[in-house]
């Protein structure tokens, strides 16, 4: 059989000759050996595709998670990025570092940092974090609280001052600290 086909033969005590041809391996398995056997489960890091043209895995690229037998690449989550290629697991998908958020599928770097203004976690999928309605704060972080300040990709609120005071949210600067 040529490279990447598997070759299935009847067996019985009687020689024939196979008809029906080589046959080519299911997805998530390959053969890059003439004449085998059997089809491979494609290794994790890797995908394997018969819609691709080519009889070796092919590396998982960054962004992505291949599990051992992948058929096609797994998109990292929003919240997440994943910079190097060859990942095998969603927890090599790392969460987003606080001070930044990730927006977007299969990121391979942070989309951005957290708007002045506000602050944001770990994970963080907007810039400006909404908060909730009972304590200005969600699990991506929230707009800056009263008597402290958040500066563009800040990952907590810093307090302004002892003997400052400042009554407003959202504040940007250490400037408007009173």
């Amino acid at each position: 059989c040529p490279t990447g086909i598997l070759g299935i033969y009847p067996t019985s005590l009687t020689p024939i000759v196979w008809t029906g041809g080589p046959l080519v391996c299911n997805d998530g398995t390959y053969s890059n050996v003439t004449g085998a056997a059997a089809c491979a489960t494609c290794p994790g890091g890797y995908y394997c595709s018969r819609a691709v043209a080519d009889v070796n895995p092919i590396e998982c690229p960054m962004g992505f998670y291949c599990p051992a037998g992948s058929q096609t690449p797994t998109a990292c989550a929003i919240g997440t990025y994943n910079p190097y290629a060859g990942k095998s697991s969603s927890l090599d998908c790392q969460l987003c570092d606080a001070g930044y958020y990730c927006n977007s599928l299969a990121a391979t770097s942070h989309n951005g940092t957290c708007a002045a203004g506000y602050w944001c976690r770990s994970g963080a999928v907007t810039p400006t974090p909404p908060g909730s309605p009972l304590n200005a704060v969600n699990e991506d972080g929230g707009p800056c609280p009263a008597g402290s300040y958040c500066l563009e990709g800040s990952s907590q609120p810093t307090p302004c001052f002892i003997g400052t005071c400042l009554h407003s949210s959202r504040t940007q600067r250490l400037s408007t600290c009173r």
